[in-house]
């Protein structure tokens, strides 16, 4: 036997590509993958289960209202109070204050009525910040119609 310093995996390697090189080793075709179809997966009975449809209620379409702005805000509060413009316009500022500056702290609020509002996301503007936030108010009880 010849004295080599080959290894023995590379000696069965060395044999491989021999019998590559003589033809020896046949090649194979390489077939592609077919997909057929399940016959009688409608006589299962989970099957049939699993497909029955469910009723799904249809979203509500959101109207948008009218824009309110500060003095229209002023006005109304006027007229459901009974209190004179000079002493409410001064309470509405603060609270339009108090409220801003706990928006812009991105703080959660719960004021009720008016609702639980959290900030989801916000981004930078030239001219300001943009926030997306989340309002969740309770189910009116009519009072508002």
């Amino acid at each position: 036997m010849p004295i080599t310093s080959e290894k023995p995996s590379q000696m069965k390697d060395a044999g491989k590509d021999a019998k590559h090189d003589q033809g020896l080793v046949e090649k194979q075709a390489v077939k592609p993958h077919v997909l057929k179809p399940i016959s009688g997966i409608d006589d299962l009975p989970d099957a049939q289960a699993a497909v029955k449809p469910t009723v799904v209620a249809p979203p509500k379409a959101v109207v948008m209202g009218a824009v309110m702005r500060k003095r229209e805000l002023l006005d109304t509060v006027v007229t459901q109070s009974g209190l004179k413009k000079k002493d409410v316009k001064p309470v509405v500022d603060m609270v339009l204050e108090v409220l801003g500056q706990a928006l812009a702290e991105n703080r959660e609020m719960n004021l009720q009525p008016f609702g639980r509002l959290m900030v989801r996301k916000e981004r930078s503007l030239t001219n300001g910040r943009m926030v997306i936030a989340k309002i969740r108010q309770a189910e009116p009880d009519n009072r508002y119609e």
